[in-house]
C-alpha cells in the first residue's frame, strides 16, 4: 500500500480550484495517461476530489476554442520550460547543458507559436476592414445613384452633370485622405 504524502490542503473545497500546483499536476496527469489514484497520491487530494478537478478540466475542454487550446498549451509548455530550468539549477554540471536546451527550445516554440497567432489575428483585422471599407463604399455608391435620379427629377436638372459634380467631390475627398 502507499502512502500518501502529507500536503496542506485547503480546508474549503473551492479553494482547490484556485491551487495552481494542483492543477497543474492533474492537467500533466491527463496529458501522460496516470490513474487517478497516481494523481491523488502527486497532489496529496483524495481520489474523488481528484476525480472531480479532472471531470471540470475535461469538460472544459469540449468547448474550448481553437485559441483558448492553444492557449493551454502554450500554459503547458511554459510551466515545463520553468520547471525544466529550476531542476537545471539543482542538476550536475553534465546534465545541466541538456536541459538549458530543452528550456530553450521549449521557449522557441513558445515564440514561434505567439508569432503566427499574431499573424494569423494581424491578417483577420486586415481582411475585416477591407469588408468593410467595401461595405462602406457600396453603401455611399448606392445612395448616392438613388439621390441623383431623384434630385434630378425633383428640381429638373440634368443627372449627368448632377454625377459628374460627385464624382468630382468624391475624387478630392479621396484625394485629400491620401495625403494624410
Amino acid at each position: 500500500m502507499t502512502k500518501m504524502r502529507e500536503v496542506a490542503v485547503p480546508e474549503d473545497e473551492e479553494d482547490y480550484a484556485d491551487d495552481e500546483r494542483v492543477n497543474r499536476a492533474i492537467r500533466k496527469g491527463l496529458m501522460s495517461s496516470k490513474t487517478v489514484r497516481q494523481m491523488a497520491e502527486e497532489t496529496g487530494l483524495k481520489p474523488q476530489d481528484v476525480l472531480k478537478k479532472k471531470t471540470e478540466i475535461l469538460e472544459g475542454v469540449d468547448v474550448l476554442t481553437i485559441q483558448e487550446k492553444r492557449a493551454l498549451f502554450m500554459m503547458e509548455l511554459s510551466d515545463m520550460s520553468r520547471e525544466v530550468r529550476e531542476r537545471a539549477g539543482r542538476t550536475v554540471d553534465e546534465y545541466y547543458a541538456g536541459m538549458i536546451n530543452a528550456s530553450t527550445g521549449n521557449i522557441k516554440l513558445m515564440l514561434s507559436e505567439l508569432s503566427r497567432m499574431e499573424k494569423a489575428d494581424s491578417a483577420k483585422v486586415d481582411s475585416l476592414n477591407q469588408k468593410r471599407v467595401a461595405e462602406l463604399v457600396s453603401l455611399i455608391r448606392e445612395v448616392i445613384d438613388v439621390s441623383v435620379v431623384e434630385i434630378a427629377a425633383r428640381h429638373s436638372l440634368d443627372e449627368q452633370d448632377l454625377f459628374e459634380i460627385f464624382n468630382r467631390r468624391m475624387g478630392e475627398a479621396a484625394q485629400k485622405r491620401d495625403m494624410q
